[in-house]
């Protein structure tokens, strides 16, 4: 099976640059509200559940403060690394087939065209966009790179999505899409999340045939409940 090299099958194999989370002060990167102010505003939209902290029996965690974020996964789950900053969760093989799959990823935020150079002044450097514009600017990419590799795709879901990281909640996005790849229905649902301490989205996904999403669904939505970013070092 050939690889997407886009944003819609990170799972074979996509080409795209990671990028850690450290370095100097961190700046706020995504839209930080309370959750009294999300629940009053955005009461439609829907609120990932509390984390699996402590971790529950027969489940994992993971945690490196340069990749910006901790998780937990079911402990009969593979994890891999795909490249850099990025973990590949997959069921048992007795559970699923191997195009099931959770990948969490980043991607550094879109920057701005630099503006002119002031007389005697060297030129300023691109700016990465707000955690906001990335969450739309990266999903609307997604969105066009699917209907352009997956003619006849369907949109399932596009909606808000309010991640909870304990002092307030980021507004990220999730779609869920469901496509033809080499013959075979497939289901993905992906979560675009800015993190709070650099210009960096985590991308989840999950992604399974048709027949399989629904088998693993639980344990899928139970790692991206777990999410949580972490300030690098």
């Amino acid at each position: 099976m050939r690889a997407f090299r886009s944003l819609v099958a990170l799972c074979w194999g996509a080409a795209l640059i990671a990028a850690p989370i450290g370095g100097s002060a961190p700046a706020l990167a995504g839209r930080l509200v309370t959750p009294e102010e999300s629940n009053t505003k955005l009461e439609s939209a829907p609120l990932s559940a509390d984390p699996v902290n402590p971790v529950q029996q027969g489940w994992s965690s993971f945690g490196e403060p340069h990749y910006g974020y901790r998780l937990d996964y079911p402990s009969a789950w593979t994890r891999g690394t795909p490249q850099a900053y990025g973990v590949s969760l997959t069921p048992p093989s007795d559970r699923a087939s191997a195009l099931t799959s959770v990948f969490i990823l980043n991607l550094p935020f879109p920057t701005t065209p630099a503006s002119g150079k002031p007389a005697g002044k060297a030129a300023a450097k691109p700016q990465p966009v707000s955690g906001e514009k990335a969450v739309t600017m990266l999903a609307d990419r997604y969105l066009s790179e699917l209907k352009a590799q997956a003619p006849g795709s369907k949109v399932l879901r596009d909606k808000p999505f309010r991640w909870d990281v304990g002092t307030g909640v980021i507004m990220g996005r999730q779609i869920v899409t469901e496509f033809m790849r080499d013959g075979l229905p497939l289901q993905q649902w992906a979560v675009f999340l800015p993190s709070p301490f650099a210009p960096v989205l985590h991308l989840w996904q999950y992604t399974a045939t048709s027949v399989e999403f629904p088998q693993t669904l639980d344990e899928a939505e139970g790692i991206l409940n777990s999410l949580k970013p972490v300030a690098g070092k």
